[in-house]
This record gives structure tokens, sequence and C-alpha cells, in this order.
């Protein structure tokens, strides 16, 4: 599948509930999509100012195309893309969760990425948790689209449109 074909499938999937910024940049990464969804929950009574309690969760998915990578390439990448994330993730007392996501779509993936892929995994907590957390995951999209590696976090979760069916 080509570059474009792939991002026009993935944002078509993300439409309803992400905002997009195309061919952005994070940090010093070239994107070719950003994509931002912030989700709150709160509780109160009788009236909205009387909020018992509220907590905010926000995920946001990176797509990165690219024809090659060594695995020297890629762990560099990924330590940027954590840096800036955590730049990016502001804690608070209502912050619960931010979950950042990088899609990386290539033609080919040797087994020592597919391995990384599969180990990746980065945490930062806020204040031992009481202002949430910061989760940075790795999906790697080989070119035919029907395969993908999931880093240890994402494996749990359904993020299957990732895939072309």
């Amino acid at each position: 599948m080509d570059k474009n074909a792939y991002k026009k499938l993935l944002m078509e999937r993300l439409q309803g509930y992400f905002d997009f910024d195309e061919n952005t940049r994070l940090g010093s990464i070239p994107l070719d999509f950003h994509a931002r969804m912030h989700r709150r929950n709160e509780k109160y009574v009788l009236l909205k100012k009387n909020i018992l309690y509220a907590y905010d969760n926000f995920e946001y998915f990176n797509l990165y195309q690219t024809e090659e990578m060594s695995l020297s390439q890629l762990q560099t990448l990924m330590e940027e893309f954590a840096g800036a994330c955590l730049k990016v993730t502001t804690p608070n007392k209502e912050h619960m969760s931010s979950d950042h996501i990088l899609i990386i779509h290539m033609p080919h993936a040797d087994a020592e990425l597919k391995a990384f892929a599969r180990n990746y995994k980065f945490r930062k907590y806020y204040r031992f948790g009481l202002q949430g957390t910061c989760k940075v995951g790795l999906i790697l999209v080989t070119d035919d689209g029907k395969s993908a590696e999931f880093s240890k976090d994402l494996r749990d979760k359904k993020y299957t449109f990732v895939l072309e069916k």
C-alpha cells in the first residue's frame, strides 16, 4: 500500500474522534499527521460548577512513514519522540493519562526492528501517579498492511484499525 493511501485510510478511521494536523512536526520529527483527542469525565452535584471530581485523558496518534530504517535510527527516533511527548504533556491535578502513539509505516521491517517494537515501553509518572501518567507506544506497520508489531503497552488494546482489512 502506498504512503498516501495508507495515510488516507488511517485518517478516515480516526476522523470521528480525533482532530488532525497534517504534515507537521513534533519536536524535530516530521510527521505525516498528528491526531489528538481529549476526553474529560466529571461528576457534579446539581450544577456543573459543583464538581466533585474530574479527570482528563488525552490520546495522540502520530504517523511517520519512511522507506527504510536501521535499528539505531529507530532507537534515536523513539528517544526524540518520547522527549517531545514529555514536553507536550502538562500534568495537573485533573490529568489522568496521556497516551502518545507513533505509527511507523515502512515497506519492510527486519527481525531487529520487530523485536525492538515488541519490547518497547516508556512510562512517566507524575507525582507518583497522583497527577497521571504519560505513556509512549510504538506500532510498526509493514507495507503489506496486514501485519503490525505493537509495543508492550499496546498489545491489549484494540488498535487493529492500523491494519488493512
